[in-house]
């Protein structure tokens, strides 16, 4: 049901796509043109010259053939080569052109497309750019766009919060506390807000998103919404991300409802629609309101098992805790101004990378926010 009050929109220029949750399982990932949804009309039928439209390709022409350079981030080259190159294989069979992928070891991007005629050139890419969608689509995100809660009084409820939980868990003889150990806490320091997770391929998308971020904290939207300076909010209250209380992965708390948290939630869609609108984002949670879900996890079923890749999530029983703090606060009428751009810890190549972006709100000033820091090599 999200897939149709929510469908993926994939967009390219001045084109935008949605993914069809009709069609048959081979296409069932590519986007459709959202005109020809509408009208009824099957993508087959549409005319070849459009397919090349989307993307404001750079086509040389060499002896007697068409060349275009084509960049594609490493991580999704596989995906195109396919197993046996059979992916790469249909490509070139059925646009009659020659695909050039760089070495296995390789960093680079570039990918080189040669045929004999320029519409097969831009058929063959836009097929190459589908099948890069795709992938991403099913790849876990590497980055997310956070509202910091390093905030003393946050830190101090949710200590109060860890102990008092821990303590019913070890005097439970009902099972309601099952599965609740330690080890599924986040430690204090990096307890925060998520608005948006993105997956950056390389570095230069991390660059991009760095360069997007600016651009959006400079725009009069984002302007607007923090003249009256940071945001004061209540976090109180319980909520998980499933239907059965009994078998949760992640368990976090929420802002209460106020004119502030109105702002927060506006702020947080406005960034959202600004990096959708260049294909970075990945795994989003809504609300069945179609707003960005923000929360503050608490309690993550993937902690335990962070740091081996095979392991097997093991849910927990949230049951006696949604009873027992189901309006339990967290900070009352707490001060929120500092937001990252930062890598995921299962992407860091270091223990404790710094953020990539880090701007603050501020009360009383004409630029109503600051840049602190920017800096896309940090990993």
């Amino acid at each position: 049901m999200s897939s149709i009050l929510n469908p993926r929109i994939f967009h390219t220029g001045k084109r935008h796509y949605r993914i069809n949750p009709s069609r048959h399982d081979y296409s069932a990932d590519l986007p459709i043109p959202v005109g020809c949804l509408e009208e009824g009309i099957q993508n087959d039928a549409l005319p070849e010259y459009e397919c090349g439209e989307q993307e404001n390709l750079t086509i040389e022409q060499e002896d007697h053939h068409f060349i275009c350079r084509l960049r594609v981030p490493p991580m999704f080259h596989g995906f195109l080569i396919g197993r046996k190159r059979m992916t790469l294989r249909n490509i070139e069979m059925e646009f009659s052109c020659q695909i050039k992928m760089p070495p296995a070891s390789s960093d680079d991007c570039e990918i080189l497309v040669k045929s004999n005629t320029e519409l097969n050139i831009r058929n063959a890419c836009r097929r190459i750019r589908w099948l890069e969608y795709t992938a991403r689509s099913r790849s876990r995100p590497t980055h997310y766009i956070s509202m910091s809660s390093d905030v003393f009084a946050i830190q101090s409820g949710f200590e109060a919060f860890r102990e008092k939980a821990l303590q019913l868990a070890a005097e439970d003889t009902v099972g309601d506390f099952r599965g609740v150990v330690p080890e599924l806490f986040p430690s204090c320091e990096h307890l925060h807000f998520t608005f948006v997770t993105l997956l950056l391929a390389d570095a230069d998308e991390v660059s991009t998103a760095c360069d997007l971020l600016k651009e959006f904290v400079q725009s009069d939207t984002a302007k607007s919404l923090c003249i009256e300076g940071p945001f004061r909010l209540t976090i109180q209250g319980l909520e998980f991300m499933n239907d059965d209380p009994s078998s949760v992965d992640v368990l976090y708390a929420k802002i209460l409802p106020s004119s502030d948290e109105y702002r927060i939630q506006t702020f947080a869609n406005a960034l959202y629609t600004h990096f959708s609108n260049h294909n970075l984002v990945a795994g989003v949670v809504y609300r069945p309101d179609g707003n960005i879900r923000l929360h503050m996890t608490v309690m993550n079923s993937r902690h335990p098992t962070r740091n081996d890749e095979y392991a097997i999530r093991k849910p927990f029983n949230a049951v006696g805790l949604l009873r027992e703090f189901g309006d339990f606060c967290f900070g009352k009428d707490v001060l929120f101004d500092r937001f990252e751009l930062s890598v995921m810890k299962s992407s860091a190549k270091t223990e404790n990378p710094l953020p990539n972006f880090v701007f603050h709100v501020q009360e009383g000033s004409d630029c109503p926010i600051s840049v602190e820091a920017c800096d896309a090599n940090n990993i």
